[in-house]
């Protein structure tokens, strides 16, 4: 993962601007793994209390996440979602974002 270096740290400084003692939620699945872990390691450096969760893999892109990672998007500063599947056009993710919280999906 040290490749994924430079692209981890500009999506956690500059595309998302995590600060300190923002809570960062990070949502994988299995095949998403190790970039997630990356992700998480990275916001933690800056000063964020940053937790990774890991679900099964969607069906579909567009499927809601399981209920407690929705909840915890509810109260998240910043999300951050490399899954295999898309979370962009869910409810939870809309609730997130209408919520105040900055994020990224990024499926594939």
């Amino acid at each position: 993962m040290d490749d994924l270096a430079p692209a981890v740290g500009t999506i956690i400084s500059r595309c998302l601007a995590v600060r300190p003692r923002e809570d960062v939620l990070v949502i994988v699945d299995d095949g998403t793994r190790a970039i997630g872990e990356a992700l998480r390691a990275r916001a933690s450096t800056v000063g964020a209390d940053a937790v990774l969760t890991v679900m099964d893999e969607r069906e579909n892109d567009g499927t809601e996440p399981p209920r407690p990672i929705a909840q915890a998007l509810s109260g998240c500063d910043v999300f951050i979602a490399p899954t295999t599947r898309s979370l962009s056009h869910t409810t939870a993710r809309k609730r997130a974002s209408d919520a105040g919280a900055r994020g990224a999906t990024m499926p594939g």
